[in-house]
């Protein structure tokens, strides 16, 4: 074989091998942008089924595929985001999540939270003002009731839904106002009060904190702030 032929032969495989490569990457990328499309389909249908609504009433803002990434740790770790998804239905912008292979949303986080606020003056102390609850409050909520992802909560839920919270230390602060006044035995004696009456209905207690910084129910901007700094990485 001449050396001419040779040559020819080498090109010959460097090409195949090259266009190997690039008809896997193509197909690489067709592969994983079809799963994209088919979560996404997979994450419209769910909305759909729970919130008895068309598809075509949930609009899609944006989404954040699945993915491996450094948290900030001082020592940083490998974490796996799952999928997630930003859309907006009847004026409402929330956050649609995989945990898994099962989707939860927090479409309905501000009547929660209002619930939960007004569940807690009505049964615990009036004083209180704040807590914290978020976004994993109803995949909590869900995963310890049994209670199908699909469904809307109601606000006779709303106990069962504080008390899996509590357990799984996600309510983890109740906030009131501190008046300019007020002994460090005054708010004491409050705390005392305030976790006593968890421990009676809940038999956990929960963490008690003042503000003398509050200048009206801002429950909502808290929470929304809060999604929005967890979605979309």
């Amino acid at each position: 074989m001449t050396k001419r032929k040779k040559k020819k032969l080498i090109y010959s495989a460097i090409l195949l091998a090259l266009g190997i490569i690039i008809v896997l990457i193509s197909l690489f990328f067709v592969k994983y942008k079809t799963v994209d499309n088919y979560m996404t389909a997979r994450a419209y249908h769910y909305l759909s089924a729970k919130y008895d609504a068309d598809e075509s009433e949930f609009i899609l803002i944006d989404y954040d595929k699945a993915h491996w990434f450094l948290n900030d740790d001082d020592f940083p770790e490998l974490e796996y985001s799952n999928y997630k998804w930003e859309f907006e239905y009847n004026g409402r912008e929330f956050f649609v999540n995989m945990d898994g292979k099962e989707f939860y949303d927090d479409y309905q986080l501000e009547d929660v939270n209002e619930w939960v606020y007004n569940w807690l003056t009505e049964n615990i102390d009036k004083n209180i003002v704040d807590f914290t609850a978020d976004s994993d409050s109803f995949k909590i909520y869900y995963g310890a009731s049994n209670v199908s992802r699909t469904n809307v909560i109601s606000e006779k839920e709303i106990f069962d839904f504080i008390k899996y919270n509590i357990d799984e230390d996600n309510f983890i602060i109740i906030l009131y106002c501190k008046e300019e006044n007020s002994t460090q035995q005054k708010l004491k004696l409050l705390k005392s009060k305030t976790s006593k009456k968890f421990i009676e209905l809940f038999n956990e207690e929960v963490p008690v904190a003042f503000t003398s910084n509050y200048d009206g129910f801002s429950i909502l901007s808290n929470k929304i702030g809060w999604c929005r700094s967890r979605a979309l990485k």
